[in-house]
Protein backbone atom coordinates (compact mmCIF):
# COMPACT_ATOMS: atom_id res chain seq x y z
CA UNK A 1 0.00 0.00 0.00
CA UNK A 2 0.93 3.32 -0.83
CA UNK A 3 2.35 5.61 1.88
CA UNK A 4 -0.40 8.73 2.26
CA UNK A 5 1.08 11.60 1.49
CA UNK A 6 0.50 14.26 4.78
CA UNK A 7 0.68 18.30 3.51
CA UNK A 8 2.45 20.45 6.55
CA UNK A 9 -0.42 23.33 7.68
CA UNK A 10 -1.72 24.65 11.14
CA UNK A 11 -5.16 22.89 10.86
CA UNK A 12 -3.78 19.48 10.12
CA UNK A 13 -2.93 16.64 12.15
CA UNK A 14 -1.13 13.64 10.88
CA UNK A 15 -2.43 11.60 13.66
CA UNK A 16 -6.05 11.98 12.61
CA UNK A 17 -5.50 9.96 8.89
CA UNK A 18 -4.90 6.96 11.37
CA UNK A 19 -8.09 6.76 13.44
CA UNK A 20 -11.57 7.57 12.74
CA UNK A 21 -12.03 9.50 16.21
CA UNK A 22 -9.27 11.82 14.54
CA UNK A 23 -10.97 11.85 11.24
CA UNK A 24 -14.13 13.55 12.71
CA UNK A 25 -12.11 15.69 15.07
CA UNK A 26 -10.60 17.32 11.86
CA UNK A 27 -14.15 17.22 10.18
CA UNK A 28 -15.52 18.69 13.11
CA UNK A 29 -12.30 21.61 13.30
CA UNK A 30 -12.84 22.55 9.83
CA UNK A 31 -16.47 22.86 9.91
CA UNK A 32 -16.12 25.18 12.99
CA UNK A 33 -13.43 27.18 11.10
CA UNK A 34 -16.43 28.59 8.73
CA UNK A 35 -18.73 29.14 11.82
CA UNK A 36 -17.87 32.62 12.62
CA UNK A 37 -19.20 34.11 16.10
CA UNK A 38 -16.91 36.72 17.56
CA UNK A 39 -13.64 38.43 15.91
CA UNK A 40 -11.87 41.57 17.09
CA UNK A 41 -12.12 44.58 14.87
CA UNK A 42 -10.61 48.14 14.16
CA UNK A 43 -12.79 50.85 13.44
CA UNK A 44 -11.98 52.12 9.74
CA UNK A 45 -15.20 54.98 10.15
CA UNK A 46 -18.12 55.28 11.96
CA UNK A 47 -21.50 57.09 10.72
CA UNK A 48 -22.92 58.18 13.89
CA UNK A 49 -25.99 59.36 12.59
CA UNK A 50 -26.83 55.70 11.23
CA UNK A 51 -25.05 54.67 13.73
CA UNK A 52 -22.83 52.25 10.94
CA UNK A 53 -19.44 51.45 11.47
CA UNK A 54 -16.94 49.77 9.22
CA UNK A 55 -14.29 47.45 10.65
CA UNK A 56 -11.42 45.64 9.42
CA UNK A 57 -11.04 42.10 11.14
CA UNK A 58 -7.92 41.37 13.33
CA UNK A 59 -7.56 37.97 12.24
CA UNK A 60 -6.22 36.87 9.35
CA UNK A 61 -7.19 33.71 7.78
CA UNK A 62 -4.92 31.11 7.44
CA UNK A 63 -5.01 28.82 4.58
CA UNK A 64 -4.50 24.84 4.28
CA UNK A 65 -1.10 25.84 2.58
CA UNK A 66 -0.08 28.07 5.55
CA UNK A 67 -0.83 31.03 3.42
CA UNK A 68 -1.67 34.19 5.16
CA UNK A 69 -5.04 35.96 3.45
CA UNK A 70 -6.71 39.02 5.32
CA UNK A 71 -10.30 39.56 5.91
CA UNK A 72 -12.43 41.85 4.00
CA UNK A 73 -13.47 45.27 5.93
CA UNK A 74 -17.42 45.08 7.33
CA UNK A 75 -20.25 46.91 7.76
CA UNK A 76 -21.65 46.42 11.07
CA UNK A 77 -23.92 47.93 13.42
CA UNK A 78 -22.78 49.48 16.53
CA UNK A 79 -24.18 48.26 19.71
CA UNK A 80 -25.90 51.56 21.84
CA UNK A 81 -27.58 50.16 24.83
CA UNK A 82 -30.65 51.34 25.18
CA UNK A 83 -33.93 50.93 27.53
CA UNK A 84 -37.19 53.19 27.10
CA UNK A 85 -36.25 56.90 26.17
CA UNK A 86 -32.52 56.34 27.47
CA UNK A 87 -29.59 55.46 24.91
CA UNK A 88 -25.76 55.17 26.12
CA UNK A 89 -23.80 56.03 22.35
CA UNK A 90 -20.06 56.75 21.75
CA UNK A 91 -18.08 58.80 19.31
CA UNK A 92 -16.36 56.12 17.36
CA UNK A 93 -13.01 57.21 16.17
CA UNK A 94 -11.15 55.46 13.38
CA UNK A 95 -8.38 52.98 15.03
CA UNK A 96 -11.14 52.34 17.86
CA UNK A 97 -11.29 48.66 18.82
CA UNK A 98 -13.91 46.33 19.99
CA UNK A 99 -15.65 42.93 18.91
CA UNK A 100 -17.59 41.57 15.88
CA UNK A 101 -20.41 39.52 17.37
CA UNK A 102 -21.90 37.23 14.31
CA UNK A 103 -26.19 36.66 14.64
CA UNK A 104 -27.27 33.13 14.18
CA UNK A 105 -28.94 33.95 11.22
CA UNK A 106 -29.58 36.37 8.41
CA UNK A 107 -30.46 40.23 10.03
CA UNK A 108 -30.33 42.11 7.49
CA UNK A 109 -34.12 43.11 7.28
CA UNK A 110 -34.12 43.10 11.19
CA UNK A 111 -31.65 45.93 10.66
CA UNK A 112 -34.37 47.47 8.19
CA UNK A 113 -37.73 47.35 10.30
CA UNK A 114 -36.59 46.28 14.11
CA UNK A 115 -39.59 43.95 14.14
CA UNK A 116 -40.55 40.15 13.55
CA UNK A 117 -39.41 39.07 10.18
CA UNK A 118 -38.61 36.10 8.37
CA UNK A 119 -34.79 35.67 7.12
CA UNK A 120 -33.67 37.46 4.18
CA UNK A 121 -31.31 34.40 3.15
CA UNK A 122 -30.32 31.04 4.43
CA UNK A 123 -27.05 32.56 5.86
CA UNK A 124 -26.02 31.00 9.35
CA UNK A 125 -22.84 32.58 11.23
CA UNK A 126 -21.80 34.93 8.63
CA UNK A 127 -19.63 37.90 9.71
CA UNK A 128 -22.58 39.69 7.06
CA UNK A 129 -24.72 39.48 10.13
CA UNK A 130 -22.81 41.15 12.58
CA UNK A 131 -22.68 43.65 15.16
CA UNK A 132 -20.04 45.72 16.80
CA UNK A 133 -19.23 46.02 20.61
CA UNK A 134 -16.75 48.96 21.07
CA UNK A 135 -14.27 48.03 23.72
CA UNK A 136 -10.73 49.34 25.12
CA UNK A 137 -9.74 45.92 25.99
CA UNK A 138 -6.30 47.43 27.49
CA UNK A 139 -4.57 50.39 27.36
CA UNK A 140 -6.38 52.43 30.10
CA UNK A 141 -6.16 53.29 33.92
CA UNK A 142 -8.75 53.95 36.47
CA UNK A 143 -7.85 55.70 39.67
CA UNK A 144 -6.94 53.78 42.71
CA UNK A 145 -9.84 55.46 44.80
CA UNK A 146 -12.28 53.77 42.24
CA UNK A 147 -11.19 51.01 42.18
CA UNK A 148 -14.59 50.07 43.75
CA UNK A 149 -16.85 52.22 41.85
CA UNK A 150 -18.40 52.20 38.65
CA UNK A 151 -16.44 55.19 36.50
CA UNK A 152 -17.33 56.73 33.55
CA UNK A 153 -14.12 58.34 32.15
CA UNK A 154 -12.60 59.73 29.41
CA UNK A 155 -8.64 58.05 28.53
CA UNK A 156 -6.71 60.81 30.06
CA UNK A 157 -8.94 60.67 33.24
CA UNK A 158 -9.28 64.26 33.60
CA UNK A 159 -13.23 64.21 33.23
CA UNK A 160 -14.79 61.60 35.59
CA UNK A 161 -17.78 60.46 36.94
CA UNK A 162 -16.86 57.74 39.95
CA UNK A 163 -19.98 55.93 41.88
CA UNK A 164 -19.45 54.14 44.99
CA UNK A 165 -21.83 52.70 47.53
CA UNK A 166 -22.42 56.01 49.52
CA UNK A 167 -21.10 58.83 47.20
CA UNK A 168 -21.34 60.17 43.69
CA UNK A 169 -18.11 62.33 42.86
CA UNK A 170 -17.68 64.70 39.75
CA UNK A 171 -14.15 65.18 38.81
CA UNK A 172 -12.73 67.75 35.86
CA UNK A 173 -9.00 69.17 35.74
CA UNK A 174 -6.78 70.97 33.78
CA UNK A 175 -3.21 70.83 33.04
CA UNK A 176 -1.22 74.14 32.69
CA UNK A 177 1.64 73.45 30.24
CA UNK A 178 3.78 75.89 31.73
CA UNK A 179 3.38 78.36 28.96
CA UNK A 180 -0.07 80.08 30.39
CA UNK A 181 -2.30 77.68 28.27
CA UNK A 182 -3.85 74.75 29.68
CA UNK A 183 -4.19 71.27 28.28
CA UNK A 184 -6.25 68.24 29.48
CA UNK A 185 -3.69 65.41 28.30
CA UNK A 186 -2.41 64.39 31.90
CA UNK A 187 -3.65 64.04 35.52
CA UNK A 188 -2.45 66.71 38.09
CA UNK A 189 -4.49 67.60 41.55
CA UNK A 190 -5.70 70.67 39.75
CA UNK A 191 -8.95 72.01 39.25
CA UNK A 192 -11.67 69.85 40.90
CA UNK A 193 -15.24 69.39 41.70
CA UNK A 194 -17.22 66.61 43.25
CA UNK A 195 -20.39 65.60 44.74
CA UNK A 196 -20.68 63.19 47.89
CA UNK A 197 -22.84 65.06 50.12
CA UNK A 198 -19.95 67.03 51.06
CA UNK A 199 -19.33 68.29 47.69
CA UNK A 200 -16.44 70.71 47.24
CA UNK A 201 -13.59 71.81 44.35
CA UNK A 202 -10.18 72.59 45.26
CA UNK A 203 -7.95 74.43 42.96
CA UNK A 204 -3.69 74.35 42.53
CA UNK A 205 -2.23 76.88 44.44
CA UNK A 206 0.43 76.46 41.49
CA UNK A 207 -2.25 77.91 38.70
CA UNK A 208 -5.53 80.04 38.40
CA UNK A 209 -7.77 77.42 35.92
CA UNK A 210 -10.67 77.55 36.06
CA UNK A 211 -13.25 74.26 35.99
CA UNK A 212 -16.77 75.02 34.30
CA UNK A 213 -19.74 72.73 34.34
CA UNK A 214 -22.41 73.55 31.80
CA UNK A 215 -26.25 72.44 32.46
CA UNK A 216 -28.48 73.75 30.09
CA UNK A 217 -32.62 73.09 29.61
CA UNK A 218 -32.53 70.57 32.58
CA UNK A 219 -33.48 70.20 36.22
CA UNK A 220 -31.10 69.60 39.18
CA UNK A 221 -32.01 68.87 42.38
CA UNK A 222 -29.22 68.00 45.12
CA UNK A 223 -30.89 66.43 48.53
CA UNK A 224 -28.10 65.39 51.59
CA UNK A 225 -28.81 65.35 55.39
CA UNK A 226 -24.71 66.95 55.24
CA UNK A 227 -23.39 70.47 54.33
CA UNK A 228 -22.07 71.30 50.62
CA UNK A 229 -19.35 73.36 50.36
CA UNK A 230 -18.16 74.84 46.75
CA UNK A 231 -14.53 76.21 46.98
CA UNK A 232 -13.47 77.50 43.63
CA UNK A 233 -11.78 80.62 42.22
CA UNK A 234 -14.80 81.39 39.60
CA UNK A 235 -18.24 80.53 39.82
CA UNK A 236 -20.97 81.37 37.40
CA UNK A 237 -24.19 80.68 37.44
CA UNK A 238 -26.50 81.40 34.53
CA UNK A 239 -30.66 80.96 35.14
CA UNK A 240 -33.32 81.52 32.62
CA UNK A 241 -36.17 82.15 34.79
CA UNK A 242 -35.91 81.56 39.20
CA UNK A 243 -33.47 80.11 41.23
CA UNK A 244 -34.57 79.54 44.55
CA UNK A 245 -32.45 78.21 47.41
CA UNK A 246 -34.02 77.31 50.91
CA UNK A 247 -32.18 77.05 53.54
CA UNK A 248 -31.65 78.05 57.36
CA UNK A 249 -28.60 79.95 56.98
CA UNK A 250 -26.58 80.44 54.00
CA UNK A 251 -22.94 81.93 54.53
CA UNK A 252 -20.81 84.44 52.12
CA UNK A 253 -17.02 84.77 52.59
CA UNK A 254 -16.06 87.32 50.32
CA UNK A 255 -16.64 89.79 47.89
CA UNK A 256 -20.38 89.45 46.37
CA UNK A 257 -21.47 91.54 43.26
CA UNK A 258 -25.17 91.12 42.42
CA UNK A 259 -26.20 92.98 39.03
CA UNK A 260 -29.81 93.44 38.92
CA UNK A 261 -32.64 94.00 41.90
CA UNK A 262 -32.08 92.59 45.62
CA UNK A 263 -36.08 91.55 46.87
CA UNK A 264 -35.54 90.78 50.41
CA UNK A 265 -38.62 89.61 52.79
CA UNK A 266 -37.03 90.30 55.96
CA UNK A 267 -34.69 91.83 58.23
CA UNK A 268 -31.12 93.32 56.93
CA UNK A 269 -28.77 93.31 59.54
CA UNK A 270 -25.12 94.65 58.80
CA UNK A 271 -21.84 95.32 60.47
CA UNK A 272 -19.94 97.27 57.83
CA UNK A 273 -20.84 100.26 55.69
CA UNK A 274 -24.08 100.58 53.29
CA UNK A 275 -23.11 102.73 50.11
CA UNK A 276 -25.63 103.14 47.44
CA UNK A 277 -26.08 106.68 44.97
CA UNK A 278 -29.68 106.19 45.84
CA UNK A 279 -30.82 105.11 48.64
CA UNK A 280 -34.61 105.32 50.82
CA UNK A 281 -36.22 104.40 53.88
CA UNK A 282 -39.86 104.12 52.73
CA UNK A 283 -40.95 107.29 50.61
CA UNK A 284 -37.60 108.87 51.97
CA UNK A 285 -34.38 109.58 49.98
CA UNK A 286 -31.53 109.20 52.54
CA UNK A 287 -29.74 111.10 49.79
CA UNK A 288 -31.47 114.48 49.56
CA UNK A 289 -33.00 113.99 53.14
CA UNK A 290 -32.18 117.53 55.25
CA UNK A 291 -32.99 118.00 59.13
CA UNK A 292 -34.11 121.61 59.78
CA UNK A 293 -32.51 123.22 63.32
CA UNK A 294 -29.08 121.26 63.23
CA UNK A 295 -27.44 123.06 66.39
CA UNK A 296 -24.13 122.16 68.49
CA UNK A 297 -24.02 118.90 70.29
CA UNK A 298 -26.53 116.86 68.16
CA UNK A 299 -29.61 118.26 69.19
CA UNK A 300 -32.70 119.83 67.33
CA UNK A 301 -35.02 121.95 67.41
CA UNK A 302 -36.92 121.97 64.04
CA UNK A 303 -39.06 119.05 62.78
CA UNK A 304 -37.47 117.14 59.87
CA UNK A 305 -38.04 118.47 56.11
Amino acid sequence: MAEQEVQSCPSYNPADLTTTAGMLDYIYRCNSMTTENCMPAIVESYDRKKNVVTVKPCVNITAATGETIERESITATVLSICGGTFIINFPLEKGDTGWLITADRDISLFREHRKVINANTNRIHSIEDSFFIPDRVNDFNVEAEDEKNLVIQNLDRNIKISMGKDKIKITTKTKSKGDGTKSQDGVSSDDASETDGTSEASDSKEQSNQTTISIAEIEVGIETTGNINCKCENLTAEVKNTAQIKSQTINFEGNVNIKGNVNIDGDTDCSGNITGSAVKAGSIDLAGHVHGGVQSGGSTTGAAQ
